[in-house]
């Protein structure tokens, strides 16, 4: 699963969204949020929503999703939740740039398990 938080000035509703992303055959549940940031010096509520994504892989991502959804609502940036990465949408590894690290990836297993990297 994949989780996205997106604000837009474009109006829009959850449903016309969930629309955009159907006919891109991805499955998600879309919630309206607020949340809190400080802007040049100023406390500000955002409105935005929240999206869980369960059917696309992150290399499906930009093409199914934030083009879709970034064209649509003017979007220039987002925060994501992925498996190996959260943050910046578009600082993903992989899926936006490129990564500067040299290791391969490691699968996340769950919290609290040891991971083993074979060192050659």
């Amino acid at each position: 699963m994949l989780e996205l938080y997106i604000s837009s000035s474009i109006k829009t509703t959850p449903i016309l969204i969930a629309k955009k992303l159907c006919k891109e055959d991805v499955e998600c549940q879309i919630y309206n949020n607020h949340s809190t940031m400080v802007l040049n010096d100023k406390n500000i509520v955002e409105e935005g929503y929240y999206i869980k994504i369960f059917n696309v892989e992150n290399i499906d991502f930009k093409e199914k999703v934030w083009e879709v959804l970034s064209e649509y609502l003017n979007l220039k940036c987002a925060y994501i939740i992925a498996n190996e990465y959260k943050g910046c949408i578009l600082n993903w590894p992989t899926v936006f740039t490129e990564s500067n690290c040299n290791m391969p990836p490691i699968k996340i297993v769950g919290v609290g398990k040891k991971r083993k990297r074979k060192c050659k």
